[in-house]
């Protein structure tokens, strides 16, 4: 499975942590080059520099190419723009975070919106080998 993550936070990097434990192709989107480098140190992940929520950059990344985009940024419209942006473009499924914690309109046949407490759960039944396909069902 390829996957990118955009967002490199805390929540980004446990992820590409549990992915790559799995055998999954991962990469992952900053827009902070010194977050990105200490990645790079740490696991063997492929890092993009860049501002994911801009159209030209999932364009030039081919995004059609991957399974799954996460995006998991601070800041929930940015990871609205990506995940809309990015299915537009092609991608096969998407999940975004919504880190406030509020509920937002969601099409599902879009994208899947998920706040910290499903993430999580989500990394739990991938450190156990369960696999993605559990969670984006809702």
């Amino acid at each position: 499975m390829k996957i990118i993550i955009i967002g490199a936070g805390k929540l980004g990097t446990k992820l590409a942590t549990s992915m790559l434990s799995n055998n999954m192709h991962v990469a992952i989107m900053d827009s902070n080059p010194v977050v990105l480098g200490k990645l790079k140190d740490h696991m063997d992940v492929l890092t993009i520099n860049a501002n994911g929520a801009r159209k030209e950059i999932l364009e030039k990344l081919n995004i059609s190419s991957y399974d799954l985009a996460i995006a998991v940024t601070s800041n929930d419209e940015t990871n609205i723009l990506i995940s809309s942006m990015a299915k537009k473009l092609g991608c096969k499924k998407n999940i975004r975070h919504r880190p406030c914690g509020k509920p937002r309109p969601c099409n599902r046949q879009r994208d899947t919106q998920v706040s910290d407490g499903k993430l999580y759960i989500l990394l739990r039944q991938l450190r156990n080998g369960k696999g993605l396909s559990c969670q984006l069902q809702y």
